[in-house]
């Protein structure tokens, strides 16, 4: 009885190996209904991990001089710690923000009433399968809704991912970032190798789309090279 127990358990941890395996690196789900089930769990963990960042935004004071507004890419840097200056930088970034998420939570930066936005997103669009007119569209929109607030906004390029990991998605910010910089023109910030035609390079990246130290590097050096910088 105890060794059909022990071959039991032992066939029960392969199988949810395997399953975990097959779900997690190859992306084949055993079943409809299972990936549902694990997809609904991911997203109501990310929910959760992301409830205490929302909600400490609300603990901010208004009229911070700097905010800076995107994605992950934008939530990972401490901003606040790179530049040598008196001036209050916020930082808000939130994990997976598309352009249409930035769309729906900027009446709480209007709020805040910043002297300056300086705005990147637009990879997880894209990643996603919206076009990148819809995009750029959607940057527009943020534009001129903070414009009209008496807010300074600033909107840089969407930076690329490393080919090995996204290739198809490095011609869409191609055509986004031609796109803006019609729409723009000059006033378009551009972030040099982080916006490569080519894609981002490896020693810029950690996993192929978030930035390392020395991704991080390039973006304030290009942010200090700005005529009449707010960055010291």
């Amino acid at each position: 009885m105890q060794k059909k127990t022990a071959l039991l358990a032992i066939l029960m941890s392969t199988i949810s190996f395997l399953g975990g395996w097959i779900y997690g690196y190859k992306r084949i789900p055993p079943s409809i209904k299972l990936a549902y089930i694990l997809r609904k769990q991911i997203k109501n963990y990310h929910q959760f991990e992301e409830k205490p960042r929302h909600e400490h935004f609300k603990l901010s004071a208004p009229n911070p001089d700097i905010v800076f507004l995107g994605d992950s890419i934008t939530a990972a840097s401490l901003f606040n710690e790179h530049f040598i200056m008196p001036s209050r930088i916020y930082n808000r970034g939130v994990n997976r923000d598309t352009s249409f998420d930035i769309l729906n939570r900027l009446q709480e930066i209007i709020y805040l009433q910043p002297k300056n936005v300086y705005l990147m997103v637009g990879i997880n669009d894209l990643y996603n399968g919206i076009e990148p007119i819809q995009v750029a569209n959607n940057i527009q929109k943020i534009y001129d809704i903070l414009s009209k607030e008496g807010i300074n906004i600033h909107v840089q390029k969407t930076i690329q991912c490393q080919p090995s990991k996204c290739f198809n998605t490095i011609s869409k910010v191609n055509e986004l970032n031609s796109i803006l910089s019609s729409k723009f023109k000059s006033k378009l910030i551009d972030l040099s190798e982080l916006n490569a035609k080519s894609g981002l390079r490896g020693d810029l990246t950690y996993d192929g789309l978030h930035l390392n130290k020395k991704g991080y590097e390039i973006w304030i050096s290009e942010l200090r090279k700005m005529p009449y910088s707010d960055f010291k």
